[in-house]
């Protein structure tokens, strides 16, 4: 087996994409304010995580114009994520950027097996403007996680 794959659909596990689930708190001034992507539950033991129980939030400021590590702390009693370092300032244009927040969605995982078929593949155009940040990267992304 090769992983996992994420799907919309629920399973035994609380498995999110997106939502507002948790207080994401972020340097004053800092814009776009980051997002919250996915929770797992750390009660899967496909994830293979020591914990049995709680929840692992991953966010990040999905603006685009910082590639860079993105630190952030979190309490999951509190459910609060405290994002670390000086203020951000996106110099993209914001109609590029996703919603925040995400709309929720449950995941579940399916397992990836070697032979899976892998994503389809872009053209050689296609896959310049989705990296370059362009509009094809918007609705790949939200095409593939939002239905």
């Amino acid at each position: 087996m090769a992983g996992y794959i994420a799907e919309l659909g629920a399973d035994r596990y609380r498995h999110l994409f997106g939502g507002v689930g948790w207080t994401i708190v972020a340097p004053a001034d800092a814009s776009p304010g980051p997002t919250l992507v996915l929770t797992l539950d750390l009660g899967d033991p496909r994830l293979g995580f020591v914990r049995s129980s709680g929840m692992l939030p991953l966010c990040a400021h999905l603006d685009g114009s910082n590639l860079d590590r993105q630190h952030y702390s979190f309490d999951p009693i509190l459910h609060r994520i405290a994002f670390d370092g000086p203020a951000w300032y996106a110099d993209t244009d914001p109609d590029y950027y996703l919603p925040n927040p995400l709309p929720q969605h449950p995941l579940r995982l399916r397992a990836r097996m070697l032979s899976s078929p892998p994503v389809a593949k872009r053209s050689r155009a296609a896959q310049r403007q989705h990296h370059s940040g362009g509009t094809a990267a918007r609705k790949t992304l939200i095409g593939r996680i939002i239905p």
